[in-house]
């Protein structure tokens, strides 16, 4: 298991007994060999996910400079390996990139007001496209996944679901919620978005002092 703890410090990965900590990926610290890849090496950043074989991470620290835009690929196979010529910067949509799935053939790239697709096989077919320019989530914790669809908590618009075609507004009837101020931004970083027992779990907290919170269920 590859864990990224945040863009300020080195990620880890669990054997299953022990953690131990990668090496931060920059300058004198690439694995630029095609031929060979080695390392035990991972750049810092704040999102991780594994897709077509490969780790990516996103919103990365390299050299201590800051690239919230920014995601990053392995070598194919080689999650501790890593090029210096391997990523995609994202600008668009907004800085800060908040959270990071694979879903079927494609790699979703979440901002706060935005979602971003990575489509592709290898470094010569990856293509980025903007999905949406209005809605986003707010951190990892609000986006789940499941077979068919991704659902994520968009602030303050609501509970979306992606299909890989289309978006669906699914919180209409807990709209109110917010437009009478029972959930403000104040707490909603404290937002999650499960999947248990076959259904979507939303958790919303009434405000950032308290434990109490309102749920959605969906079957």
């Amino acid at each position: 298991a590859y864990i990224a703890t945040g863009s300020g410090s080195v990620s880890q990965k669990w054997s299953g007994s022990a953690a131990t900590a990668l090496t931060a990926s920059g300058a004198a610290q690439w694995q630029e060999s095609f031929a060979s890849p080695t390392g035990v090496h991972m750049p810092k950043a704040d999102h991780c996910a594994t897709h077509q074989n490969r780790m990516w991470v996103a919103s990365t620290n390299e050299d201590a400079v800051a690239y919230p835009d920014r995601i990053r690929w392995s070598r194919p196979l080689f999650p501790e390996s890593w090029r210096s010529a391997d990523y995609i910067d994202i600008p668009e949509g907004g800085s800060g990139i908040t959270a990071l799935v694979s879903f079927g053939e494609s790699l979703l790239v979440f901002k706060k007001r935005s979602v971003h697709a990575i489509y592709g096989f290898d470094n010569d077919t990856w293509s980025k496209v903007q999905l949406t320019g209005k809605l986003g989530t707010v951190n990892p914790q609000t986006v789940a996944v499941t077979e068919g669809m991704v659902y994520f908590f968009c602030w303050p618009d609501g509970l979306f679901g992606f299909d890989g075609q289309q978006f669906q507004d699914l919180f209409l009837s807990m709209r109110p919620l917010i437009q009478l101020g029972s959930v403000t931004d104040a707490s909603i970083g404290n937002a999650h978005v499960a999947v248990l027992n076959r259904r979507i779990w939303v958790s919303l907290p009434a405000d950032s002092t308290t434990t109490s919170n309102f749920s959605l269920v969906l079957d």
